[in-house]
This record gives C-alpha cells, structure tokens and sequence, in this order.
C-alpha cells in the first residue's frame, strides 16, 4: 500500500516540482533562460527585477546585499 501511495504522490506532484538545471549558477545565468521561454513575453528588465524580488524575498536579504553576479552556493549559502 506504502508504494502505491508514494507512486501516486509522485505523479500527482510531479508538475508542481522546479528544477533548476546545473548550469545555473548565478542569478543573472536566469535571466536569459526565462527571457527566451516562448510562453514569457517579457524584457530582460522586467525579468531581472522580478527575480531580484523573489530572491530577496525568499532568502531574506537586503538589496545591498543583492547583485546579479551573486552564486547562489558562494554568495548566498544556499547548501547550507
């Protein structure tokens, strides 16, 4: 029943999961990416700024401490 369960979980949840591909690095290495997506019609602007305040927001920094040349890893401590 326990693998059932877990089956269902996964493919019910499956669309709802993100993943970042390895290659992004940085903040600025996602811009380009969801600027090219076909479903997005948005300027780079509007992408960087819009992902500059999701990534403010969701690791709690203060914009002096935002940069888009940031890692993630080494910048932010996100493997911690």
């Amino acid at each position: 029943m326990a693998i059932l369960f877990t089956y269902a979980e996964i493919n019910l949840t499956k669309k709802y999961m993100t993943r970042i591909p390895r290659r992004i690095k940085t903040i600025r290495d996602l811009v380009p990416y969801a600027v090219t997506s076909e479903q997005i019609k948005w300027t780079r602007d509007q992408v960087s700024e819009l992902v500059k305040k999701i990534v403010l927001e969701q690791l709690n920094l203060s914009e002096a401490d935002y940069r888009e040349e940031a890692h993630f890893i080494d910048d932010f401590g996100l493997d911690r």
